[in-house]
């Protein structure tokens, strides 16, 4: 029997920067039973020659906020006459903030490129997808209005979002489902309201959506 802890596919790993702090998120798959069972186990912390250096059990976290992003075309965004590609982002991606603040983002998106294997998708610095007050601004300052990855560098020591693999793949229509886990040193608030983009293949950023609060009936 395989055990599920040990997959590469799982990779069930963390990574400390030079004053032994961490913070990851990974997901599980093929574990074999539920959350509710896995309450009261232990979860144990190995160092990189396997000693056993840490350990915790596992309790239920109650306190979990919802966000959602409405994804649409980014502004200024014209795909090349040489691939003869239709790209009109269209769908949802939600997002569930724990009470440690790591991220779970699922999103189904339909009208993206094509056989777009392990494409970015990240929330960015900026409040805005290029529009603000109803007018869409110049395309040469949508970029710089969006800004970079949203991360706090003095938590995360690197890019979260790349060192994560924050990432989706799409199918020969250019759908995707998605689903993962990420750490980018900030909490449910402090992400509210910023952008969250979509990548090509090649890094060129293609959809956009801003971030707001949602309720859970």
């Amino acid at each position: 029997e395989m055990n599920p802890w040990t997959l590469t596919t799982n990779k069930p790993t963390y990574k400390s920067n030079d004053e032994g702090k961490a913070n990851n998120a990974f997901i599980m798959s093929e574990v074999g039973i539920g959350a509710r069972s896995m309450k009261g186990h232990v979860a144990v912390i190995y160092s990189s020659d396997q000693t056993k250096i840490g350990c915790g059990v596992l309790q239920t976290v109650f306190n979990v906020n919802f966000m959602q992003a409405d994804i649409g075309l980014y502004v200024g965004y014209t795909p090349s006459i040489e691939k003869k590609l239709t790209i009109d982002p269209s769908g949802s991606v939600d997002i569930m903030a724990f009470e440690d603040n790591v991220l779970r983002i699922t999103g189904t998106l339909d009208g993206l490129e094509p056989n777009c294997v392990k494409c970015g998708i990240h929330i960015h610095k900026g409040l805005s997808c290029g529009i603000i007050n109803g007018d869409e601004i110049s395309s040469d300052n949508v970029d710089s209005t969006v800004g970079g990855h949203w991360f706090d560098q003095d938590v995360n020591g690197e890019d979260a979002w790349k060192a994560q693999k924050s990432t989706y793949t799409t199918d020969s229509k250019g759908h995707t489902k998605f689903s993962y886990y990420v750490y980018n040193g900030y909490d449910f608030e402090d992400n509210i309201d910023h952008a969250l983009v979509l990548h090509a293949q090649d890094s060129t950023r293609i959809g956009c959506g801003i971030l707001k609060p949602r309720e859970i009936s």
